[in-house]
């Protein structure tokens, strides 16, 4: 971790700290073009706890681009949590805000389960150089069966190189719960295509998926040791989400969120 890479990654907790925030926590790492990405997490602060001023403080503090309210500022008061994601992507680094509407979810398409909802509203950029700031949607399909959660993934990861693998993860994982007890979530943002499965319910440690998660780095020409350096680490960690896709610029990636603690 470079110098700046470190400073940025402890300013969020930094502010949180000196507005004594009650914060949530998740860690992940992602693998992408030949790389784990393993110094990313996310902190989530209840929105009743945070003014809107003071959340247009820290996004102003992160050096988060100006952009329309309608964008993202307008939507803060039907939130319940600001969240604060960063990334440390070596060499560069990004910081990520979202809404999360868990209690006031918005309706964006009816399917025959049930409706689409819009869980959460992001924005990304970069920092230490060009902005570049993204918006995307998290969409929540809402009453899936397991099945019908199956075809959706499908169609996202069909024709990837790590597909078999992340299928295996995927039944692997679920084998033993029901569809409606897992959230199943796509990413609407420009050329991206990706999903996010919640798999809090199944009560799994990451190390239960680490063996399928090594076989998706070799295909993704991640080498033997820093995956199974960073397996020594979270296999006891509670296993949280899997989200998995294709990037803007097309490449290939699987991410594995967990809980900081056993």
């Amino acid at each position: 971790m470079t110098d700046h890479a470190k400073e940025y990654s402890l300013l969020p907790f930094a502010i949180c700290q000196a507005w004594q925030l009650e914060v949530g926590y998740e860690r992940s790492f992602k693998v992408v073009q030949g790389r784990v990405l393993a110094n990313r997490y996310l902190i989530g602060i209840p929105t009743a706890t945070l003014t809107h001023e003071r959340a247009r403080e820290i996004a102003r503090r992160l050096g988060m681009p100006e952009l329309d309210d309608q964008i993202f500022w307008s939507l803060y008061p039907d939130a319940n949590l600001l969240l604060i994601g960063f990334e440390d992507s070596e060499p560069g680094c990004v910081f990520k805000l979202y809404l999360e509407f868990d209690d006031q979810p918005i309706v964006v398409a009816e399917h025959s389960a049930g409706p689409s909802l819009r869980l959460h509203r992001g924005v990304k950029w970069n920092v230490g150089g060009v902005p570049k700031p993204r918006a995307s949607d998290y969409v929540w399909m809402k009453g899936c069966r397991l099945s019908e959660i199956g075809q959706h993934i499908d169609s996202v990861i069909g024709g990837m190189s790590i597909e078999s693998e992340l299928r295996e993860l995927i039944q692997h994982a679920t084998r033993d719960v029901a569809g409606d007890s897992l959230r199943y979530l796509e990413v609407v943002e420009g050329g991206r295509r990706s999903f996010d499965l919640n798999l809090y319910a199944t009560g799994l440690q990451v190390g239960a998926v680490m063996g399928l998660c090594r076989a998706a780095c070799v295909r993704l020409g991640v080498p033997a040791e820093p995956i199974d350096r960073l397996a020594a680490i979270v296999a006891k960690r509670p296993l949280g989400h899997l989200a998995a896709g294709r990037d803007s610029a097309g490449n290939e990636f699987f991410t594995i969120y967990y809980e900081p603690s056993p």
